[in-house]
């Protein structure tokens, strides 16, 4: 286990960057939760992002939280196997839709497992994307939602504020309230 900030400063952490639709790009430590930032440039977005770093170690440290490793320095190794149990119903009612779509169950259940992973990156990075863009503030986060409120002010002169509510598969509900 690493002490310092500088100990945890020189460990390999993976940033990832995603261009925004304006051409700015969005930045991200994948191991440091809600470590992130933003820049103009690539360059900016990097400057940026070691700070927001720098930040995210320092406040951990200061409260005694844990520090995840970056990924390649951990132990994890991946078979490709896993032992899943489930209700019978749901076995049931998998098999015979595997069936139905002409493919084995083990593929069907690949399948359903990798759209429902992509479905929960695009959310995260929505919401990643519009706290970084709108000053937002989580409100509630749960396993698969997330609610987000922000002030309407610069959008409407009228004081109100506005919800999102992500609780449906691949729906956002948007709800105004006083």
């Amino acid at each position: 286990m690493k002490n310092t900030v500088e100990d945890y400063l020189n460990l390999p952490y993976r940033i990832e960057m995603v261009r925004n639709e304006d051409g700015s790009f969005f930045v991200s430590i994948r191991e440091l939760p809600g470590c992130m930032s933003e820049g103009d440039t690539i360059e900016e977005a990097y400057t940026m992002i070691k700070d927001a770093q720098r930040c995210w170690i320092e406040t951990a440290l200061e409260n005694g939280q844990d520090i995840p490793l970056p990924e390649e320095l951990t132990d994890k190794k991946y078979s490709g196997k896993f032992i899943l149990r489930i209700p019978k119903e749901l076995h049931k009612k998998l098999t015979i839709n595997a069936e139905k779509n002409n493919v084995s169950l083990n593929a069907y259940i690949n399948t359903l497992l990798a759209e429902k992973n992509t479905m929960v990156n695009a959310l995260n990075q929505l919401v990643n994307n519009l706290l970084m863009r709108e000053h937002l503030r989580v409100i509630k986060k749960r396993k698969y939602a997330v609610t987000i409120e922000m002030p309407l002010k610069k959008y409407i002169n009228r004081g109100k504020n506005l919800r999102i509510i992500s609780s449906k598969e691949n729906e956002i509900t948007i709800k105004e309230t006083v």
